[in-house]
């Protein structure tokens, strides 16, 4: 759990390392730096984190207004060790953060505190710096506990952060049943919630509160909350990563344009079972992985079923982009992965990963040859990305019923583990793709490729870059 903490938290302000020492080497004793005019010197201090540039203070008085006149850039866990490489412990940590906090004026653009948050604390101390980062003009805030310990209270003085356009809450404890009526984030764009306990209605509240709210991201936050309900008319991005939950609503979003889901459980898929509810999002252009053995979908309060006779109140045009995870193995699952397709008529790329890993369990899979077109395939797709062992049941038919009837296709990439095959004769005879090279494609523009990658898993970098229009895409 703590590697997949590591993943999302947000880097460090400064990177740690030496203290800075006012004794040089080879510089003969003399103080060039301080002739440095004060534009210059205010861009160095900004570069330092707090302990260092706090110490440059003592250098002179003229150092000492020049540390209180930069924006404070506070991050914790640059205060850990003394000078003399001793550790400072928690307590000390958290007399460092009171006495910085105290003695700079501000501004505050960025803080991120967590060596020093304890559940103890029963969000005093904690919220005495809250109060000071709020009137100092915090931009960016990160409260990240402990994963391993007792989860600290986060106080409703939080929301006294009014300036605040990113939140990070990592491993803390939210009780948000008291917020007060005069709470608002009304410059928040981007809330992350990694590893945190909340209600199910806690979710809510915030985002009544957020009327600029893009960004929700819930990260390692399997079973930790029962609901997650999306409600805004402004938000554009959605991501639940290693998390599941009950259920989770996408209800009146006239603004998202992505919802990526990935679960990667741990434990076997009959310990779970989640609820995805989509309703009114008319702009949703990326979505996925749906699994078919752990998500059932509804969609406009219709739940779709293995041959749910589906109608426009059931289709999602708006989607591009879809990621699916099925065991082809299980015919139920393969069939329900048919009725999720059908669905979304407008497909252009389908990210498909595969559970199936032995032949043993596999069943008959005649009905393949039976299965009515399907909109997406026949009309719109134009790339296929299938993680998995194309040779194991069930597999190999899905791939030749796509190739068969996707007569706009134009790539199909087959991603496997890196070291699975030496050479590409090796794919075509150790893999068994024969009868899917010689079956008739549709398309005869399209070209099959096949690679091995390392990355077997959708990374939190991947899955959040806003940046790429294919966050789904884990194939490189």
């Amino acid at each position: 759990m703590e590697a997949v903490i590591a993943e999302c938290r947000p880097k460090p302000l400064f990177a740690t390392g030496p203290f800075l020492s006012a004794v040089g080497g080879g510089g003969g004793g003399v103080d060039r730096i301080s002739g440095l005019p004060d534009d210059l010197l205010f861009v160095i201090l900004s570069k330092l984190p707090v302990r260092d540039a706090v110490a440059t203070s003592a250098l002179s008085p003229r150092w000492k207004s020049l540390w209180s006149s930069v924006p404070l850039r506070l991050d914790d866990a640059g205060l850990l060790h003394r000078r003399d490489g001793t550790r400072l412990g928690r307590e000390g940590v958290a007399a460092t953060v009171s006495a910085v906090l105290a003695a700079h004026p501000g501004p505050v653009p960025a803080a991120s505190v967590g060596c020093c948050l304890s559940s103890d604390d029963q969000g005093y101390q904690l919220g005495g710096w809250l109060r000071a980062l709020a009137a100092k003009g915090v931009r960016q805030l990160c409260l990240m506990g402990a994963p391993w310990s007792p989860r600290a209270a986060l106080p409703s003085a939080v929301f006294s952060c009014s300036s605040l356009r990113r939140l990070f809450l990592g491993s803390v404890q939210c009780n948000w049943d008291l917020i007060p009526d005069h709470a608002c984030f009304p410059e928040l764009r981007e809330i992350q919630i990694c590893n945190a306990l909340m209600k199910s209605q806690d979710l809510s509240l915030v985002l009544a509160v957020c009327p600029a709210l893009e960004t929700v991201e819930i990260l390692a936050s399997r079973n930790k909350i029962p609901t997650v309900r999306m409600s805004s008319h402004t938000i554009r991005n959605t991501l639940l990563w290693k998390s599941v939950a009950k259920e989770v609503n996408v209800l009146d979003t006239p603004c998202l344009s992505r919802v990526v889901l990935w679960q990667d459980l741990l434990l076997p898929h009959s310990r779970y079972n989640s609820k995805v509810t989509i309703s009114r999002a008319t702009k949703m252009r990326i979505f996925g992985y749906l699994d078919t053995g752990i998500n059932t979908l509804v969609i406009n309060e219709t739940t779709v079923k293995v041959n749910t006779n589906i109608s426009f109140k059931t289709l999602i045009p708006s989607v591009k982009v879809l990621g699916l995870s099925v065991h082809f193995g299980v015919r139920k699952e393969a069939l329900m992965s048919i009725s999720f397709l059908r669905c979304f008529p407008e497909v252009e790329t389908l990210h498909i990963t595969s559970k199936t890993d032995k032949a043993s369990e596999a069943e008959q899979f005649s009905f393949w040859g039976k299965v009515d077109p399907v909109e997406c395939v026949t009309s719109h797709l134009k790339k296929l990305v299938f993680h998995g062992m194309p040779w194991c049941p069930g597999n190999l038919e899905f791939l030749k019923f796509i190739v068969e009837g996707a007569y706009l296709l134009e790539k199909v990439l087959i991603v496997l583990p890196k070291g699975t095959y030496t050479s590409m004769h090796s794919v075509i005879t150790k893999l068994k793709l024969a009868p899917l090279t010689s079956a008739s494609w549709a398309s005869h523009i399209c070209k099959m490729e096949v690679v091995q990658s390392s990355q077997g898993t959708l990374s939190y970098q991947r899955a959040s870059d806003r940046s790429v229009d294919d966050p789904l895409d884990y194939s490189l």
